[in-house]
């Protein structure tokens, strides 16, 4: 059956785990077919090689560093890896999974990594991809088919700019684009559209995530929208998010609960009926009667 494989485990084999990686044993793997990895291992330097096991097919390669299974990028082995600021992913691969390069050990490998060069073989693109990363820019290929936003915190520092074209499907639950000031769509996009620094699908039923920028921005909710991305709202940016009469969000807390770093909501009161939300007793603003949320509850 299919096997969820952590190699962290080589490291407190037998002699025990020591922070010196000098004194980790050292191992060459040999990997059946029958393992799969939803998330990227990196793979820690007493790893030296990787090998499918006796009478396998070639599923899995590792070369220049990375490990593919199937043609699909899920490792990185840290003792054959070179720093780089400039990196191919290998031209074969079709997807990336979720966490790579956010979890690799030795950080370092890739402190200094400013551009990664997606294929036009790839076809989808885990969550929380390149967190360790300097890069400022990711350009998605056409050929990329589905792709995910960050959790809050693991986005890239220092990326600015998406090209997202109409091919890709946002998929996921999360909406955190951190520094992002800039997503690139197709001229005349009929799947995605931006106002006010939020990024939308067409029909606005949905909100991917909002874009930063250096000045406070307010943010109403079209009566549209039905979904929220989680850590869309936890820009620093945002100064405002109002709810209309009318909304189809299903409860403030829901709103809330999504993530938001907005210093006031503005609700009308048949919105704020539904929930209680202690902890946001002072953000919350009832926009159609005299009294304070505070006061209501």
């Amino acid at each position: 059956g299919v096997v969820n494989f952590d190699p962290f485990v080589f490291n407190h084999a037998n002699a025990g785990y020591s922070s010196d990686t000098s004194k980790h044993k050292k191992y060459q793997l040999y990997l059946p077919s029958t393992i799969n990895l939803t998330s990227t291992i990196s793979f820690p330097e007493n790893i030296l090689a990787i090998y499918n096991t006796e009478n396998e097919n070639n599923s899995w390669i590792a070369q220049n560093g990375y490990v593919l299974k199937d043609n699909i990028l899920c490792g990185i082995l840290e003792n054959d890896y070179q720093e780089n600021t400039i990196i191919n992913i290998p031209t074969s691969t079709k997807q990336i999974t979720n966490d790579f390069m956010t979890t690799i050990y030795k950080s370092s490998l890739i402190e200094n990594l400013t551009t990664i060069i997606l294929p036009t073989s790839l076809e989808k693109i885990g969550s929380n991809c390149f967190g360790k990363t300097k890069i400022q820019e990711i350009d998605i290929p056409n050929s990329v088919t589905e792709m995910s936003f960050w959790e809050y915190g693991y986005c890239p520092t220092t990326l600015k700019t998406i090209t997202l074209h109409d091919t890709t499907e946002i998929i996921g639950d999360y909406g955190y684009i951190g520094k992002v000031d800039n997503i690139i769509l197709d001229s005349n996009s009929t799947k995605y559209i931006i106002e006010n620094n939020v990024l939308y699908n067409k029909d606005k039923t949905q909100i991917y995530a909002v874009l930063y920028s250096d000045e406070k921005i307010d943010i109403q909710i079209p009566n549209t929208v039905t979904i929220i991305n989680k850590d869309a709202f936890k820009q620093e940016n945002i100064n405002s998010i109002t709810i209309t009469e009318g909304t189809q969000l299903p409860s403030l807390n829901y709103l809330i609960i999504q993530g938001n770093s907005a210093e006031k909501i503005n609700i009308p009161l048949s919105f704020a009926k539904t929930e209680r939300p202690e902890d946001y007793l002072n953000k919350i603003n009832i926009t159609d009667s005299n009294k304070t949320y505070k006061e209501i509850y």
